[in-house]
């Protein structure tokens, strides 16, 4: 073969030096790219154990990158990004306006946010969800991103509305109480007087019964 330029030991070097430099970074690339899968891999079932999902807002492109958490509950296809909108159409009517509020308030003014609301999920259920989040800003200080979590709340809700009704009951039980006792009380105090009202009456009856009756007794 015929070549511009001769094969001369110098440049087998540097061809060498070259080869190896790539190789070894295409060995550091796989070996992050391993330990990158891992780590999502990890957090995917951390997060899922916890019934906590990752979110990621791109706000100019209109994205919303989720875990696969997320996406299960809402019913999301495994590809493509959905817009801010089409996430909120899984939320519940009367809770649309305070996430717009909430998300709006956050990047007018750089800070944390949290708030509860409810959603339905895949089969219909409504589920109530608390959600946590940030935005991160350009160096112009405008927001670019809004990340944060998702965690599923629905059993804990649950069972504060279990003990809201128990304290309910026990309240009410306690009043039935409080008045059974009082009735109690208030029909002894009743009964001693009005025993002695039937036993003047019947004294009376007597005196009235004598022939001639009684009236000064009476009286």
């Amino acid at each position: 073969l015929t070549v511009p330029f001769t094969l001369s030991f110098p440049f087998l070097l540097v061809v060498l030096g070259v080869f190896y430099e790539l190789s070894n970074e295409l060995l550091q690339a796989n070996q992050l790219g391993r330990e990158l899968i891992q780590s999502e891999r990890r957090l995917s079932l951390a997060t899922g154990s916890a019934g906590i999902g990752v979110w990621d807002w791109d706000i100019k492109r209109d994205e919303i990158w989720m875990t696969d958490t997320i996406r299960q509950r809402l019913s999301f296809q495994k590809n493509g990004d959905p817009s801010l909108s089409e996430c909120l159409e899984a939320v519940h009517p009367d809770d649309r306006d305070a996430i717009r509020q909430s998300m709006l308030d956050a990047l007018t003014h750089p800070r944390v946010f949290e708030l509860e609301y409810r959603m339905t999920g895949a089969n219909g259920e409504e589920r109530w969800i608390r959600a946590r989040g940030y935005p991160e800003c350009d160096l112009s200080g405008k927001p670019v991103h809004l990340r944060g979590v998702l965690q599923d709340i629905t059993e804990q809700k649950r069972t504060e509305a279990e003990l809201a009704e128990q304290r309910a009951a026990l309240t009410q039980a306690g009043r039935v109480s409080s008045l059974g006792q009082l009735s109690s009380a208030l029909a002894h105090e009743i009964s001693q007087p009005l025993g002695a009202i039937l036993l003047n009456a019947e004294a009376a009856e007597m005196f009235l019964a004598q022939t001639p009756p009684g009236l000064e007794e009476v009286r």
